[in-house]
């Protein structure tokens, strides 16, 4: 941020891993629509609208020779860049400077930072450049200097229904002594994040909260601790949806250089992961710092002064193609007791499913009937005991979003001594016989009534237990797959498991084949000729080029080319015009390098018509055309995999 007031540089300042920790992988571009001046910070009204900061408006310099800073809103471009730039009316941009905005989830309220008044006073210039690398020290001995310093502050402004700023209000732990700005609402609208260099701040500038309070009011400032804060600056916090809190710091071990762009995980009882550096493109050797993500689209912006922009600080595009995540891990500790006495049931197997029925982990309990997992945070979870000769116990719960939200469950096995046939069984590929992992059974009695739903193993192999002298359906099934089913009566007294074999045939590929009248047909679109004519014009040839791929796809496969005239002329002239069709489309495709042995070629005449045109009935052009048409037939379907 290098000769800009970007507002807070002018401070006066596990057993299972469920998911890895990541910073992102990103793409960034250089907006177009920046200007020679200093560009930072937007801020999402909606989906299609940012507010950002700007010098770019003319009017009163200060001390770095830009104007000051107003602020202006655009228009959000498919492509993330800015259009229809208008400043902001007077009511809201002042003489002084204008700058990091934050709406609440209503979109009822909006809060900005301002100069602490609106009078001729200067800027204190000595912090305003963030990309200065002047020793802070200094920096405030020529501020007590000066004989007048000015400071920035947070105002609120309600916003009306026709999108007008009204009733602005500065915010009641603004102080003339020091300043707060680059406000970020939480996405519940409850709290308020914010730079300042109040007392209880460790370094130049730290990051505070206050809670947003039912009555208006607002509670006393916290600083957020030493997670984030440092003997350094930390400014821009910016809060996402998923309580994902960024911020920029100059101070932190592993950065660039500058201000960089960290990110901490809020979690729900308030505690704060490590902080995690976003690496390039998005940090640099430069300031970098404003940023501004929407999650639901997973692209936002950022602010820079590095090398290659167009003024002296620039706001970029991002596309996550990878987004932020934090691992995070919570604590389970369970009991497995039977109904009998409430004794501990030790050796019983405890399984964790989550809400799709994906095996997650499995143990067995100790001595003591206890059992330990680590369960993911803001989770909806199925856990699941059972032992030989006891009934099952289940228990659906969700965890917390806390990294600290420890689970605790107690189940109960009902002894029995009850009847069970084991069965076992295995989902293959219908054409290769390999058996297909992660495939989804769904065992039903004869009600139509659940009695349970796993997934197969790697192997391709699944095992239960069922009553005995009972009817059961099995369903097998996954995605691009035809199902696949087994009707079963379990055994009186069984004396060995049952075995079942599902074989799971792929789903038609319609980009290949079509199916019309019990034919398989290569899918596309019919071969047009010219009256009386049989050469392969341009757009045949486009198309008998995908005949050519799919028979170099399938090299076993077989095809005839049939070809169809209109009605005009007689059967025999017609019968021989269609030969001489069929045989021209099979010479291409032969020239193309296929083997005239997998290719015939048959003429039909004008015995299968696609419409009413017919002998004796008058039609258009365009309908006799639509029967001049080669088609091709696959002789051999079964080469496909997904045909009998």
């Amino acid at each position: 941020m290098k000769n800009i007031f970007t507002l807070f540089v002018i401070l006066s300042f596990g057993i299972i891993s469920f998911s890895q920790t990541t910073p992102g992988d990103y793409t960034i571009k250089l907006l177009e629509s920046n200007s020679k001046n200093s560009d930072f910070g937007p801020a999402y009204q909606t989906n299609n609208k940012v507010i950002f900061s700007s010098s770019r408006g003319g009017g009163k310099k200060w001390d770095n020779k830009e104007p000051f800073l107003d602020l202006f809103e655009a228009k959000i471009n498919e492509d993330g860049s800015f259009s229809d730039i208008k400043k902001l009316p007077p009511n809201v941009n002042s003489r002084d400077h204008e700058s990091s905005i934050s709406f609440s989830p209503d979109k009822k309220s909006v809060y900005f930072t301002r100069n602490n008044s609106n009078s001729d006073e200067r800027v204190n210039d000595s912090l305003v450049s963030a990309g200065s690398r002047r020793d802070i020290r200094q920096a405030k001995k020529e501020e007590k200097s000066r004989e007048k310093t000015q400071y920035i502050a947070i105002y609120r402004a309600e916003v009306d229904f026709e999108g007008k700023w009204i009733n602005i209000t500065s915010l009641p732990f603004n102080n003339r002594n020091y300043s707060v700005g680059h406000p970020s609402v939480s996405r519940d609208g409850s709290k308020l994040y914010f730079a300042s260099d109040m007392p209880g701040a460790y370094g130049s500038s730290d990051i505070f909260v206050a809670d947003i309070l039912a009555d208006g009011k607002y509670s006393k400032p916290r600083n957020l601790g030493r997670k984030i804060n440092t003997l350094g600056r930390e400014a821009f916090p910016y809060m996402d949806s998923k309580n994902n809190l960024y911020f920029s710091s100059d101070s932190r071990k592993g950065g660039f250089g500058g201000l960089d762009i960290y990110a901490v995980k809020v979690y729900a009882d308030n505690t704060i992961s490590d902080a995690l550096h976003l690496g390039q493109p998005i940090n640099s050797d430069s300031d970098d710092f404003g940023y501004a993500l929407n999650n639901d689209l997973n692209e936002g912006y950022f602010s820079s002064n590095r090398k290659g922009g167009k003024g002296s600080d620039d706001i970029y595009h991002l596309s996550a193609i990878v987004p932020l995540k934090f691992e995070c891990t919570q604590f389970l500790t369970g009991t497995v007791k039977s109904t009998d006495k409430d004794k501990p049931v030790s050796k019983a197997t405890v399984t964790l499913y989550n809400k799709i029925g994906t095996v997650l982990n499995t143990t067995t309990t100790n001595s003591r009937g206890v059992f330990k997992f680590d369960v993911p945070c803001d989770s909806n979870l199925k856990i699941v005991a059972n032992k030989s000769k006891f009934e099952d116990d289940f228990e659906e719960f969700t965890t917390s979003e806390s990294q600290d939200g420890d689970v605790k469950i107690a189940l109960q096995l009902k002894s029995v001594i009850i009847c069970k046939q084991t069965v076992n069984g295995i989902v293959k590929h219908a054409k290769t016989g390999n058996p297909i992992s992660n495939a989804f059974v769904r065992i039903v009695d004869n009600t139509g009534k659940d009695q349970n739903s796993l997934n197969t193993d790697n192997n391709g192999e699944f095992t239960t237990t069922l009553p005995c002298k009972s009817d059961y359906k099995f369903t097998a099934s996954k995605l691009k797959f035809l199902e696949d089913y087994r009707e079963i009566r379990t055994k009186k007294k069984p004396k060995k498991a049952m075995d079942l074999v599902f074989n799971l045939k792929p789903e038609i590929d319609t980009t290949e084949v079509r199916i019309v009248k019990n034919k398989v047909m290569v899918n596309i679109e019919p071969i047009y000729f010219e009256l009386n004519k049989a050469n392969i014009n341009p757009a045949a040839a486009t198309e008998l080029n995908k005949v050519v791929t799919i028979m170099r796809k399938y090299p076993n496969l077989k095809i005839e080319g049939g070809s169809h005239t209109d009605s005009r002329s007689t059967d025999a002239y017609n019968l021989k015009l269609s030969n001489r069709r069929a045989d021209s489309t099979v010479e291409y495709i032969i020239s193309q390098g296929i083997n005239r042995n997998r290719i015939t070629a048959k003429g039909y005449g004008e015995s299968q018509p696609v419409n009413r045109c017919v002998d004796g009935v008058r039609c258009s052009k365009e309908e006799y055309a639509q029967n001049r048409r080669t088609e091709f037939v696959i002789l051999n379907p079964e080469v496909l995999g997904y045909i009998n």
